[in-house]
This record gives structure tokens, C-alpha cells and sequence, in this order.
């Protein structure tokens, strides 16, 4: 596809898809979190997440009955078993030792979107297993087939109520409340993957405030990046921006104040970590904080009040993964600055 909205790592020859592939630019590992700890210090316990994970969602009979599918594919075929239970433990065990996440909330929802592909051989397994129940089982067959259907049955009804993301509506109203506190002519810089992808979907998918730039602060100092948003001006007849790293307090201050000589405005979410800077005020907006040259409105709390949109109930331990969470805690902190 020629000029991609999202050209991740511009993999365009082999060396750089190799090192997409790999994550060369995270330690090669599944997340920067994981370099803290020793090599394998945390695979135990990601291990045991594991088969927590699949307890959870097949029972303990979803679990056992593999078993018996392993046995079965290799005696449909030797080397139709053997493809299936390497493919397990490279994109399961190997892949959660490579990960080596921590023990928490956080690490552990960004382990467990992983874990799809090491579930479909296991569900294959699965459906092995009860074809081979079946066969040696045949007067009982029906009865057999009977209590997988309730066991599915339950399983559906025990987790659909927290699976269902039909009313979740934390990020989309997230990219809401944005959108409506940022004047014309607005950057928003976003660190958080969560924050960032929303914000993407709206802007690339959804089409919504040309006149806002998104930038992710994390990939900001990256050449890559840069390229791909410059495309991206000139293949939508954008105005261009000035685009560095807004990690780095000596960069930050030239992305500050060449985008506000173009007559941009700059705006953090909360999730990003945002210094003082000399010439600059640095003022709470509602959800937001920007570096403004006087003062601000001081009834922020109309944006809060009478514009922002928020639908379920914003407790941080409510719900049930982390996600949603992490969008109640920037909420967290725009209260708590105000």
C-alpha cells in the first residue's frame, strides 16, 4: 500500500522488517517493562497466568481434553503432531519466556493479548480430543456431544458479561472529551498505547478535526515516525507541523515553540510526563495540560461539567481489566491537578 496511515518501522527493506519483527527497538523483547528484570526471572509466573487463562475460559474439562487431542494428532500423523505441538511451545512457552512480564495487572493484559495464537492450536486440540471421546465412546456419543454444548453454554454465560464490550465506551468517550477540549489548530501528544490507538482510529478511520495533529510521544524522536507523518501531511494536503522528540526537555522546548511560530497550540494527556519550560505557563485544560503564554480560563471545570461525555460508572478497580482502567486513571489525574 503506497503511503500507509500507519507505517510502523518503515519495513520496507528486509533488515528493518527483521527488526519489526524481533523488536530490536524493545530490548527484543514484548515489552520495555520486561528489561528491568533477569533473563527468565518472571516465566514461572507467566506460566502459571497461562493456564489460569485457560482455565478461565475452557474449565477445567477444556483443559484436560487437549490432552487427549495431543494423542490424537499424532496418531492421525506423526509429523501433523509434531508441527502442532512445536507451534504451542514456540508461540506459547518461548514466547512467554522471551515476554518475561512481571507479576501485575498491567503486564499481564499486555501478555494475555498475545495469547491467541497458542489458543487456536489448543482449541484445535480440543475438538481432536472430543472427536476421539466420541469414536471410542460411541454409544455415549450424543450424551458426550450434550455436556459439551452445556459446557460451552456455561462457559458463555459464566463470561460474557465482563467478555461483552458492547457498552464500553471508556476510550471512545476518551477521544471524545479530547477532541472537545482542544481548540482549532491544536497538537495533542499521547504516550500510552491505549490513549494513542484510540486517538488514531479517530483521526485516520473516523476522519474527525483535520485541523488537530496527534502525536505519540514515544515514537516522536524516531525518524520513521517523522517520515510517516510528513506523508501523511502531504498526501492530505495537511499543513506541515514540526515534529522531534518531546521526551527530552532541551527537544521539547524547540517542538513548543517552532509549532507555536506556525500557530499551534501543544497539549499533553495525562499519561505523559510534561516539565516546565521557561516562557512558557504550564495550565490544566480540562483533561488536558498545555504550555500557554497567559493565563488560562479559569472555569476548566465547564468542560468537565457541561461538555465531557461520560457513560458507566469511572472507578479505577471496577473494572475488570486494565484498559479501561488506564483511561479512568488519566481522568484520575486531570481531577487531581485542577
Amino acid at each position: 500500500t503506497k503511503n500507509p496511515f500507519i507505517d510502523w518501522n518503515d519495513p520496507q527493506t528486509f533488515n528493518r522488517l527483521y527488526s519489526s519483527l524481533v523488536r530490536k527497538t524493545h530490548g527484543s523483547t514484548l515489552d520495555l517493562i520486561s528489561t528491568g528484570y533477569k533473563e527468565a526471572e518472571n516465566f514461572v509466573d507467566g506460566i502459571k497466568f497461562y493456564f489460569q487463562h485457560l482455565l478461565n475460559n475452557l474449565s477445567i474439562f477444556g483443559v484436560i481434553v487437549p490432552f487427549v487431542g495431543i494423542y490424537e494428532s499424532f496418531s492421525l500423523n506423526k509429523s501433523f503432531g509434531v508441527s502442532l505441538l512445536f507451534s504451542w511451545l514456540l508461540s506459547c512457552i518461548y514466547f512467554i519466556y522471551k515476554a518475561n512480564m512481571p507479576p501485575n495487572p498491567h503486564s499481564f493484559a499486555i501478555l494475555e493479548a498475545h495469547f491467541l495464537l497458542p489458543n487456536v492450536i489448543v482449541y484445535l486440540w480440543l475438538i481432536l480430543g472430543v472427536i476421539k471421546l466420541m469414536k471410542k465412546h460411541r454409544n455415549s456419543k450424543y450424551l458426550l456431544l450434550l455436556f459439551f454444548f452445556i459446557l460451552v453454554g456455561y462457559n458463555f454465560s459464566k463470561n460474557i458479561k465482563v467478555l461483552n464490550k458492547r457498552k464500553n465506551f471508556y476510550a471512545y468517550d476518551y477521544t471524545i472529551n479530547i477532541l472537545r477540549t482542544v481548540p482549532k489548530n491544536s497538537i495533542v501528544v499521547l504516550k500510552e498505547d491505549v490513549q494513542i490507538f484510540s486517538m488514531w482510529y479517530r483521526k485516520f478511520v473516523d476522519k474527525v478535526r483535520p485541523d488537530i495533529y496527534v502525536i505519540a510521544a514515544g515514537l516522536s524522536g524516531s525518524e520513521w515516525y517523522k517520515k510517516m507523518c510528513y506523508n501523511y501531511f502531504s498526501y492530505n494536503n495537511l499543513p506541515q507541523i514540526f515534529i522531534t522528540s518531546v521526551q527530552q526537555l532541551e527537544t521539547l522546548k524547540d517542538f513548543i515553540e517552532e509549532n507555536f511560530s506556525l500557530g499551534y497550540k501543544t497539549f499533553f494527556t495525562p499519561d505523559v510526563e510534561v516539565p516546565k519550560l521557561q516562557g512558557f505557563k504550564l495550565s490544566s485544560f480540562g483533561l488536558l495540560i498545555g504550555y500557554f503564554t497567559q493565563s488560562v480560563p479559569e472555569n476548566i471545570m465547564f468542560l468537565i461539567n457541561n461538555i465531557y461525555v461520560f457513560r458507566d460508572k469511572y472507578v479505577y478497580d471496577l473494572s475488570w481489566e486494565f484498559f479501561s482502567s488506564d483511561i479512568i486513571e488519566d481522568y484520575c489525574k486531570a481531577f487531581g491537578r485542577i
